[in-house]
């Protein structure tokens, strides 16, 4: 006969049992969230990489293929690395020399008809520049990249719109792209091209060699377009060589870094 006192089997885990379970349960959690982490860790490295290798590879195609036409290099390039500049300037070979000036025959915000005498081929005047020399009261934003123009109606499109105001058909334009000076250099972290002229103060409107000399004046510098941004994450830039020239960049995101060098052959230096 069973003891009425006797209470029902105790069901349940032990302190012993409970704190095993709980450490296995930590354990376990603790390897997941690590794994989690360090692969995450190792996205962001790789995303982070890819990105210095995409910015690096965009700006050195540029370099190569600007460099790779230039005319002559305008500023003082070392033949060792050591004593390398971080910028260099050339002179533009990629744009025939042209050199008119004539009135709009119309002009719109985004585009002016070039006079009745210029080039029946598409595209002739393309990154060129056309700078408004006279009969525009306006001061300011003369200058303009034209991107794009039409052989047969004379319609030359330009990369930016005239501010304020623009000229009126009793302008006097000019197009001289005899020589045009691109120059890279870094700032920071960034990579910077910028394209510009040099001239006389008594001939403005003649745009000469960079190493042009003159008795009585100074050579002046005028900005076609200002600098911009074709680059980033560069934490050192260095060009050197004579015929081929030697670049050399360093890029840098959250750690990741990576270096890249090219030589590149000018063609007419």
């Amino acid at each position: 006969m069973k003891n009425k006192y006797n209470s029902k089997k105790s069901i349940g885990f032990t302190l012993l049992e409970t704190v095993i379970v709980i450490s296995i349960f930590t354990i376990a959690i603790s390897a997941i969230f690590s794994v989690e982490f360090y692969g995450h860790k190792i996205f962001l490295q790789q995303q982070n990489l890819a990105e210095i290798t995409q910015n690096g590879r965009v700006i050195m195609e540029r370099f190569t293929r600007e460099i790779r036409q230039a005319k002559k290099i305008a500023n003082v390039i070392t033949e060792e690395e050591s004593t390398a500049p971080s910028q260099i300037e050339f002179q533009d070979g990629h744009i025939n020399p042209i050199y008119t000036t004539s009135t709009p025959r119309s002009i719109s915000t985004t585009t002016i008809t070039l006079a009745t005498s210029s080039s029946p081929v598409n595209d002739f005047y393309k990154d060129c520049f056309i700078e408004i020399i006279s009969g525009w009261g306006n001061t300011n934003n003369k200058i303009r990249k034209i991107s794009g123009y039409n052989g047969s109606t004379k319609i030359a499109t330009i990369d930016q719109p005239w501010q304020s105001a623009f000229p009126t058909t009793g302008s006097v334009y000019k197009i001289d792209s005899n020589y045009y000076y691109i120059r890279y250099f870094a700032s920071s972290t960034e990579i910077y091209r910028e394209i510009k002229a040099y001239y006389f103060p008594s001939s403005p409107n003649n745009y000469l060699p960079h190493n042009a000399t003159s008795t009585s004046e100074t050579l002046t510098v005028k900005k076609l377009e200002e600098p911009r941004v074709i680059g980033e994450f560069v934490q050192n830039l260095k060009f050197w060589g004579d015929k081929i020239i030697n670049i050399k960049m360093n890029l840098v995101k959250n750690g990741q870094s990576l270096e890249i060098e090219n030589k590149i052959f000018g063609r007419n230096l």
